[in-house]
């Protein structure tokens, strides 16, 4: 009777685990086609706190632009409107961020969690065996 019990818990869980791993796919691409990320990379790369970059515009399409004239005008190399920071790169491009980062990414937090939990976790293990 207990290897039946188990084995349902276990299809339970993959259930779970599928149904987690199908609506994180189905939110990253309703945040990309809504326009609430610009890239996907900020899902894996992003770090908490940092301006999260929304658009990049090449000078060229600005041509003419009130928005590339104030840019070019200023003496940092940054713009603010409201939320919004454009800042003029020496490429010719136009970084476009607004607000911040709200959480860390995928390797960000993979990072963090090898660091500190799994690396004293296995010196520990091996000290006392």
């Amino acid at each position: 009777m207990e290897g039946p019990v188990l084995l349902l818990r276990a299809m339970a869980l993959s259930r779970f685990w599928t149904w987690m791993l199908l609506l994180s796919i189905f939110f990253a691409l309703y945040s990309l086609f809504s326009g609430g990320t610009y890239s996907l990379g900020m899902l894996a790369n992003g770090e908490q706190g940092k301006p999260m970059l929304i658009d990049e515009l090449d000078t060229n399409d600005l041509r003419g632009t009130a928005l590339l004239r104030d840019l070019r005008a200023s003496e940092a190399p940054s713009l603010q409107h409201g939320d919004t920071l454009y800042t003029l790169s020496t490429t010719g491009v136009v970084k476009v961020t607004y607000g911040t980062v709200p959480a860390d990414g995928l390797f960000p937090t993979c990072k963090n969690t090898i660091t500190d939990i799994w690396l004293p976790l296995i010196g520990y293990l091996t000290f006392f065996c």
